[in-house]
Formats: C-alpha cells, sequence, structure tokens
C-alpha cells in the first residue's frame, strides 16, 4: 500500500495527522444473504493502525475479509459501524476520487502447491 500522489495533500485538501496513515476502528460491515435472507458479517468490529513506512500483509483464508478491507478503504463499500481514517481524516468526509486517487495496492499472486503424502518435494506439482 503506497501512496501514489502527495501532491494533493501538501496542497491543504488533507489533513496530515501523526505518523498514522491508515487507521480502522471498530470497523462493521454486512450483507444481506439472498438465500437466507439474514444479516451476515463479512466484518465485524476490525480495528488496526498502519504508520507511515509501514509494510503489511492481509493473510487469511478465502473469504475472509482481506479484499473486503482494502474495498472499505477505497470506499467502494461503505461500512455499517466503526470508522476509517485516512491521513488523519475520517473517509467519510472524502471523496472517493481522492482517496482511490492516492492510494496503489500491490497484489500479490499467489500458487498452491500439492503435496502427496510420502512424495518427493523435487516433483511438486504447481496448480
Amino acid at each position: 500500500l503506497e501512496l501514489a500522489n502527495t501532491e494533493s495533500f501538501r496542497q491543504g485538501q488533507l489533513l496530515i495527522s501523526n505518523e498514522t496513515l491508515i487507521s480502522f476502528q471498530n470497523v462493521s460491515l454486512s450483507y444481506l444473504a439472498e438465500a437466507s435472507g439474514e444479516r451476515k458479517y463479512a466484518l465485524r468490529n476490525v480495528s488496526f493502525e498502519i504508520k507511515k513506512g509501514q509494510k503489511i500483509a492481509l493473510c487469511g483464508r478465502t473469504g475472509s475479509g482481506k479484499t473486503t478491507v482494502l474495498n472499505c478503504l477505497i470506499r467502494l463499500y461503505d461500512i455499517d459501524e466503526g470508522q476509517v481514517f485516512f491521513m488523519g481524516n475520517n473517509i467519510r468526509n472524502m471523496s472517493r476520487r481522492s482517496i482511490r486517487s492516492s492510494v496503489v495496492f500491490r497484489v500479490h499472486n499467489l500458487s498452491l502447491f500439492l503435496l502427496e503424502i510420502g512424495c518427493d518435494p523435487a516433483i511438486w506439482v504447481h496448480v
């Protein structure tokens, strides 16, 4: 995660706060499940901070909310509860355009490797 254009921040469009770049505070996001009609949580009470210069990795199983966190940051989804701050500003008070033009994601493509028990590691199969 990197800032794409810091010039807009220097022009007073955004408040630059301390060393915290991104802060999620008790963030929850839910959706209505079509099949059951019940509310399902994609994120529930998520809190973390990312400081300037810090490198992070969002890891987890499929469906654990990694992409949802990023989509909330760029306001592809608006959260139900909690607050998200970007450079000291509540993202609800920022335009989607200013956020999206300021953030770059580096997505790492993962490969799965299958290994049969008792198999020689030299002949792993790339899936």
